[in-house]
């Protein structure tokens, strides 16, 4: 056994009755809205995006946060909890003229809360 599977094995044995506290929860809930947020402007980014080095950059932060907001989900679905309505695609207007420059498209990539 490795050690990463050992480790998923403890913690699995350790919670198996515990429920997740107040903090957790809004930990979870502000990460699902930031990141159903940044999913929505990196929509924007590639409709605009000029640069194709940047592209890919923003390309590798709008997936990285769907899938953030995709095990959020799973986690709150899990834990019984109500799925956050967070934003969307009634968010976000198709056709939208360019509203950033490319740099300013990486400056918030830099301030992104994930890791890149």
């Amino acid at each position: 056994m490795d050690k990463n599977s050992s480790m998923e094995k403890q913690i699995s044995e350790h919670q198996q009755y515990k429920l997740l506290n107040s903090s957790e929860l809004a930990d979870l809930f502000a990460n699902f809205l930031g990141d159903s947020l940044f999913t929505c402007m990196f929509k924007h980014f590639l409709q605009v995006v000029e640069d194709d080095e940047i592209r890919e950059y923003v390309e590798f932060a709008n997936k990285l946060s769907k899938k953030h907001v995709s095990e959020i989900t799973n986690i709150f679905k899990m834990e019984k909890i109500p799925v956050p309505v967070g934003f969307g695609q009634q968010d976000v207007r198709k056709d939208t003229p360019r509203l950033f420059s490319d740099m300013f498209m990486v400056f918030i990539l830099l301030k992104w809360p994930a890791q890149l």
